[in-house]
């Protein structure tokens, strides 16, 4: 039997970047990127998704258990555009996500 794919609502919510923002907040860029120079895994070239991005991603994919990883991966790169963070690349993001699971 075939799994439906489970999405969020059509659009962006704001409630979407709320929680993204709180998340942000929670857990600041400076933070991020001393926690991934600590364990020697900062991006070393400019990647499509980078590494500070994948460590949001793992976020939002807890957030939002009961949607596929493309919804929670479009709804954060969304929400970084939006709160204007320094974030990832819109091009060949499939791929990217993939990789970072």
């Amino acid at each position: 039997m075939a799994r439906t794919l489970a999405s969020l609502p059509s659009g962006s919510r704001i409630t979407d970047y709320v929680s993204l923002g709180v998340v942000a907040k929670t857990f600041p860029l400076d933070k991020i990127r001393g926690a991934l120079v600590a364990t020697r895994k900062e991006s070393v070239r400019q990647r499509d998704l980078p590494a500070h991005v994948v460590v949001y991603y793992v976020i939002a994919l807890a957030l939002y258990m009961q949607s596929s990883y493309r919804e929670v991966l479009r709804c954060l790169l969304e929400g970084i555009q939006w709160l204007h963070l320094a974030g990832a690349n819109q091009t060949g993001m499939g791929t990217a996500a993939a990789t970072a699971r």
